[in-house]
């Protein structure tokens, strides 16, 4: 055991902490170096005099004066933010949930879509929707990347995404009409539309 060593050992040495073998060789350390030895003494004088000291009384609020500096856990900064402007908050998600559409509607390989109310009265085969004759969707159809063949009757609008019609005897058959959305733009009007629709139906 070395110098260096040693003195990392002499408080737990003098605390009484130290057992067996490390004891033993500090032991004969502390006999053969007179540097060590030294530096033992020297740490005893100041315990000692640390423990004659008089005690200081501690006070009694002093847990609650610590408590009162130590920095409560902050409030992540983007909650505070949409507690403080909610609406704001709003239209930023709206906006993040409208980006990352546009850039799912962009993939090139992009699969038929369907949605809408009676969804029992029509058949979806391959890439198209049919709506068969002598059967009534009572509602409105959304195809994306399709056709929809209208046989029947649609009483509701058939809204389009790159995709197309194909009215069998006359275009009466879709009472609410068709809209037909193939560019950007009108895709992203329609989605601001149906956001808001949702608040006008609560």
């Amino acid at each position: 055991m070395n110098c260096k060593q040693v003195n990392s050992l002499l408080h737990e040495y003098l605390d009484g902490d130290l057992t067996g073998v490390k004891l033993h060789q500090l032991s004969h350390h502390l006999d053969t170096c007179s540097n060590c030895k030294e530096n033992l003494m020297q740490l005893e004088k100041t315990e000692a005099l640390t423990r004659s000291l008089p005690k200081s009384p501690v006070p009694d609020d002093l847990t609650d004066k610590i408590m009162d500096v130590i920095p409560m856990k902050s409030e992540n900064r983007w909650m505070r933010w949409a507690k403080q402007y909610p609406a704001m908050a709003a239209a930023a998600v709206f906006v993040i949930i409208m980006m990352g559409s546009l850039f799912a509607m962009n993939e090139p390989e992009s699969n038929l879509i369907v949605s809408g109310s009676g969804m029992e009265y029509v058949v979806i085969k391959d890439n198209q929707v049919i709506v068969p004759e002598g059967q009534t969707v009572n509602g409105d159809l959304v195809v994306e990347n399709g056709e929809i063949i209208v046989e029947g009757t649609v009483n509701g609008k058939v809204t389009l995404i790159d995709s197309k019609i194909n009215l069998l005897a006359s275009a009466e058959k879709v009472a609410g009409g068709v809209t037909h959305i193939d560019q950007t733009l009108d895709w992203i009007w329609y989605k601001i539309s149906g956001f808001f629709d949702i608040f006008k139906s609560e």
